[in-house]
């Protein structure tokens, strides 16, 4: 289904709705220009709730996922100097290779959950 349809689809199932709820359509005759606008002032004030929960849920994710790769980050230097002790200063291709899967095996839920939602 088109963007479109989605849309005009959503605005007729939310106008349906409002007349279960209400009793009316949007073709009122009882409120004023001022009544209008304070309407859309709250649904406005809404919506900006909205963006600011999904604003946070998407810092949050950040956060989390950034926590993860610093944690990897941090186990690898501690690899690193352990090696380095061992007169071995660079890291194998084997174990760049573990660590990238690693960050990825943590990584998986929070993409799992972030498409779920």
């Amino acid at each position: 289904m088109g963007i479109t349809k989605q849309v005009i689809e959503k605005i007729t199932d939310r106008a349906e709705l409002g007349y279960k709820k209400y009793g009316q359509t949007m073709d009122r005759k009882d409120l004023n220009y001022i009544d209008w606008l304070e309407h859309l002032q709250e649904e406005l004030m809404d919506a900006i709730q909205y963006i600011q929960a999904a604003i946070n849920k998407e810092m949050e994710e950040r956060c989390s996922i950034t926590e993860n790769i610093e944690a990897g980050s941090a186990q690898s230097a501690g690899q690193e100097s352990h090696q380095k002790s061992q007169n071995t200063a660079i890291l194998s291709a084997t174990d760049l290779i573990l660590m990238e899967e690693a960050v990825e095996v943590q990584l998986e839920p929070i993409k799992q959950q972030k498409e779920a939602s």
